[in-house]
């Protein structure tokens, strides 16, 4: 007894008088004139229950009710497109008077009069396009004497040298570049020579499949409209910033939720990478990546001795360094001082990257007084 809603109809069968087995079901479907089988993978035991039949059954490819036209001449016509090549057919007899006891079964070949053809590729074999174009690159076009674009063929890639730098439509067959289209100053492909090698596969819904080798040779464009840049002092000192500017788009996204503007400005506190996708006019994308270098800033160090007396001069040495600027206005790495006073000097390292020292330098710029007694004579050496 069936019960639910068609599609998903249930029915619950009791079966009696058979032996321990398989069953097979068959259903008629009367809009198709086709018989639909089922055989379960379930044994059945007789005086027990067993589970279910699991859903879609199989199309048996078996036309009922044909026409006995004149002549006795059996017609039957099939309107399913996987009827192809040859298949048996058995015809029943039955006396419609007695259809149990007089009965024939005759066993027939039916064919199509051909057999399965697998897909055949119309569109070319090669194709030019100019480096770093957003035009439509390829579209492959397939066909068998049944089955068409769109309607029981699927399109994919099926290898080549170069396929991993493709992507392909499995509907349509239109081939994309699979990052961003190739530049033919910086050839990409196997063997540098700017000529990409693919395998395009055209299948069809009977499993039989065509590959199609495609050549895609990438020409040079003399006006260079896809010209990304990433601009800017890409080297800086620990603190400092710099401005990066990006250009030849017509819309940027930066990393790092930097924002869609093309300018940015970054201090970043170690080396960082920053990259921007850039989208020209026509809608293709690229990504520009720039390394800013951070460096340390050196350390600045004087030595001399910070104490002096009248008449002294003490020298003032700064660390080895690129280059000095003392506060003096002297740009060697020494300075010779006769004054107390706060004295500084800063370096520049090979990065051109600074750092400054201070020192401190005192004493008594009084000489001695000498006094003695008076009618006393000393030398200039005496004591008194």
């Amino acid at each position: 007894s069936p019960s639910g809603t068609p599609p998903f109809v249930t029915y619950t069968i009791f079966l009696q008088n058979i032996a321990a087995g398989t069953v097979s079901f068959r259903f008629y479907d009367d809009e198709n004139d086709y018989l639909y089988q089922k055989t379960t993978d379930v044994l059945f035991s007789p005086g027990t229950t067993r589970g279910t039949v699991a859903v879609p059954y199989l199309l048996q490819l078996a036309p009922v009710n044909p026409l006995l036209e004149n002549g006795n001449i059996l017609n039957t016509t099939v309107n399913d497109p996987s009827w192809i090549g040859s298949f048996p057919v058995d015809v029943v007899v039955k006396d419609s008077d007695y259809p149990a006891q007089r009965r024939d079964t005759s066993r027939v070949l039916f064919s199509t009069g051909s057999t399965p053809q697998a897909p055949v590729f119309s569109s070319p074999s090669s194709v030019d396009v100019q480096e770093n174009s957003c035009e439509l690159l390829y579209d492959a076009q397939s066909a068998d004497d049944i089955f068409s674009e769109g309607v029981g063929l699927t399109y994919a890639l099926a290898g080549g040298a170069d396929s991993s730098r493709f992507s392909i439509n499995a509907s349509t067959g239109v081939l994309a570049w699979k990052i961003a289209p190739p530049d033919f100053e910086q050839p990409g492909d196997a063997n540098l020579d700017n000529v990409y090698q693919v395998i395009i596969r055209s299948t069809n819904d009977l499993g039989l499949y065509t590959d199609f080798p495609l050549s895609v040779t990438v020409t040079n464009r003399i006006v260079e409209d896809f010209n990304l840049q990433i601009s800017g002092d890409s080297t800086i000192c620990i603190g400092e910033t710099t401005l990066l500017t990006a250009s030849g788009g017509s819309a940027y996204i930066w990393s790092n939720n930097l924002g869609d503007n093309p300018e940015i400005t970054v201090n970043p506190a170690v080396t960082t990478v920053y990259s921007v996708s850039i989208t020209v006019p026509g809608g293709c994308t690229n990504t520009k990546t720039v390394t800013v270098t951070v460096n340390s800033l050196p350390s600045a160090q004087i030595a001399g001795d910070l104490t002096i007396c009248a008449n002294e001069t003490t020298t003032l040495t700064a660390g080895p360094a690129g280059s000095y600027s003392w506060s003096t206005g002297s740009t060697n790495q020494s300075v010779n001082i006769t004054l107390p006073g706060a004295y500084t000097v800063t370096v520049t390292d090979a990065n051109n990257c600074t750092g400054a020292a201070t020192v401190s330098v005192t004493g008594d710029m009084n000489p001695p007084t000498i006094t003695c007694p008076a009618n006393q004579t000393v030398s200039a050496d005496a004591n008194c």
